[in-house]
């Protein structure tokens, strides 16, 4: 129930923000820290917890930096999981540094760049902090290094910093290699060439649909992701979301200038093109292109404060602007309901992987910390705890 009252108050202030026309600093500030303690102080709770968990118990502080000895999982992880067993870090404070990390790098991107804070969390929390920052902590640290500190210095042509920078969270996430691209796909902002682009997705997802790209899919060691198939609903809610926000762009913010929300939807419908091309394995078509879909949470909220700010300036007529503004507040709706789906959605896959009691469901899906741990047994059957 408490992930659903997190979702219901963060949709209230969403709208309420957009309602106002102003910013929300200090009620952005206490929904943020009230998700980072959530996050911080969780206890085996996503997916992945106790996976994860296992690989910091596997690991001595006496190994190499330099030798990965992890099953599964990049060497940056690894040497992560060293320094924390050399530091005499117990695997809670571990989990609870790193979350604040994650927590941090997002909290100062949408700060600096999102205009309406609270209108990002309703965007960030049903996927990319439940799904990446809670569970997948792997792709979390890498998609917390772009979004935090490498899309800043993206959009600031700062190449070396941003390649650095993401070297860095391939180390933590092969997936982060589809980043290399960014540069180069906005220098070509003046090729006309590169709507051809669009031809291949079709091409590509009729061949992985096909089996195709099976063989050259195993070869990059991928093969696990194509138990996965099309997911209509993941690919509906895509489109959706897409649709809404080219609509924004086009009618309302487009111009012949080069600014922030241009880049950001240029990098944003790249990021669809090859979610739809690689939607034949869904797990394969998010897992590599979360990072640019993970620019809503700044492109809309950008988006919507562009529009209410050049209307407040312009001497257009009250009934217009009176309908601009009626439009942002459906609108709004419109992704609030969307965000409510998903989270219905997400939470259901997270009872089903977790393998909680069959009487566990969304409503009564609960939050666990570590100063309750044993509340879990209540949801979990212990003897399937580490099968998640």
């Amino acid at each position: 129930m408490a992930f659903i009252l997190v979702e219901i108050l963060i949709s209230i202030a969403a709208l309420y923000e957009i309602k106002s026309e102003r910013p929300q600093r200090k009620v952005f500030s206490a929904i943020f820290i009230l998700l980072s303690f959530m996050i911080c102080f969780r206890y085996g709770q996503g997916s992945d917890y106790y996976a994860y968990e296992q690989n910091y118990k596997d690991v001595t502080a006496t190994g190499s930096l330099l030798v990965n000895t992890l099953r599964h999982g990049e060497i940056g992880w690894y040497v992560l999981l060293v320094i924390g067993k050399r530091l005499g870090l117990s695997w809670t404070l571990f989990v609870a540094i790193v979350s604040a990390f994650m927590m941090i790098s997002i909290g100062r991107i949408i700060f600096r760049e999102a205009k309406y804070g609270c209108f990002s969390l309703l965007l960030f929390f049903p996927v990319y902090y439940l799904v990446y920052l809670y569970s997948a902590v792997r792709q979390g640290i890498a998609l917390t290094i772009f979004l935090g500190y490498a899309l800043s210095a993206l959009l600031k042509k700062r190449y070396l910093k941003y390649y650095l920078l993401i070297v860095a969270a391939v180390l933590f996430h092969s997936s982060a290699i589809i980043l290399f691209l960014l540069p180069v796909f906005l220098w070509t902002e003046k090729l006309k060439e590169r709507k051809y682009f669009l031809i291949f997705v079709p091409v590509v997802f009729a061949l992985g649909a096909s089996g195709y790209l099976n063989s050259a899919i195993a070869f990059f060691g991928a093969a696990y992701y194509l138990k996965t198939e099309f997911s209509i609903l993941g690919t509906l809610i895509r489109i959706i979301t897409f649709s809404i926000i080219y609509f924004i762009h086009r009618t309302y913010c487009k111009t012949k200038d080069r600014t922030v929300e241009s880049v950001l939807f240029d990098l944003y419908t790249l990021g669809f093109c090859i979610a739809m091309m690689l939607s034949f394995s869904d797990l394969i078509s998010q897992r590599l292109t979360v990072y640019l879909k993970a620019i809503e949470i700044l492109l809309v909220p950008l988006q919507f404060y562009s529009i209410q700010s050049k209307i407040k300036e312009s001497q257009t007529l009250l009934a217009k602007r009176q309908g601009v503004t009626n439009n942002i507040i459906l609108l709004t709706l419109l992704f609030v309901a969307i965000m409510n789906v998903q989270l219905i959605h997400n939470i259901r896959s997270f009872i089903i992987q977790g393998n909680y009691y069959s009487w566990v469901d969304v409503v009564n899906y609960p939050y666990i910390n570590i100063f309750d741990k044993d509340a879990i047994l209540k949801y979990r059957p212990y003897n399937l705890l580490f099968v998640s």
